[in-house]
């Protein structure tokens, strides 16, 4: 179980630190708002498939639009 655990985190670790190396020098501005399936990106208004919500004093965000926010291609 421990080596599980160790390969989730070391991929998380990974991919955190591969996403600003995807991400071009942009001014970007995403505001994602709760029980909401949609967010503002650039002043428009997109569509998520699931909505962002908290629990346990945790906020969660659908990863690939978060990831889109910060300017990962598709």
């Amino acid at each position: 179980m421990k080596k599980i655990v160790t390969g989730i985190l070391t991929c998380c670790l990974a991919l955190a630190l591969a996403v600003p190396g995807f991400a071009g020098p942009q001014n970007r501005s995403a505001v994602f708002v709760l029980n909401q399936a949609s967010y503002i990106m650039d002043n428009q208004t997109k569509m998520m498939d699931a909505n962002s919500f908290m629990e346990n004093n945790r906020v969660y965000v659908p990863v690939r639009y978060l990831a889109l926010s910060l300017g990962v291609p598709e």
